[in-house]
């Protein structure tokens, strides 16, 4: 291979995002698909309250971010072409509000999950390392 294809075939390699050592590997599926979901479930149960928290956060970021749209219309419907100056800077400041509890809720259901994910995971190291000590 000449030095020209070589860095050709790095910069291919590089753009795609690394190395391609798994390209045509056989995906691996857990063996009992149905008792890893309840051992997952087992790990979730204790997480009950962060994550209905979630789900509730969830709803009212949707129900901001979508009245903002509707507050738009409303804003050149109502305002814009009778030229309401007023009314305009009212509306402005009620979108400003919508999108800023939008995103403040969006980014508590992400904290959230960061929290949620991190316990679980720290708590699927720890019955881990507690079972490799059991048996040493």
């Amino acid at each position: 291979m000449t030095n020209h294809e070589n860095k050709k075939n790095r910069s291919a390699i590089a753009f795609k995002g690394g190395h391609r050592h798994n390209i045509g590997a056989p995906v691996i599926k857990a063996k009992n698909f149905k008792n890893t979901l309840y051992r997952l479930w087992a790990y979730l149960k204790y997480q009950k309250f962060k994550l209905l928290l979630v789900v509730i956060m969830v709803i009212v970021s949707s129900i901001f971010m979508l009245g903002g749209p509707y507050l738009i219309g409303v804003a050149i419907y109502y305002y814009i072409i009778p030229r309401d100056i007023k009314g305009l800077f009212n509306i402005i400041i009620l979108l400003i509000a919508f999108y800023g509890l939008g995103a403040f809720t969006n980014w508590l259901q992400m904290y959230l999950m960061v929290g949620v994910a991190q316990n679980i995971v720290f708590k699927i190291r720890k019955d881990v390392f507690d079972k490799l000590q059991s048996r040493l």
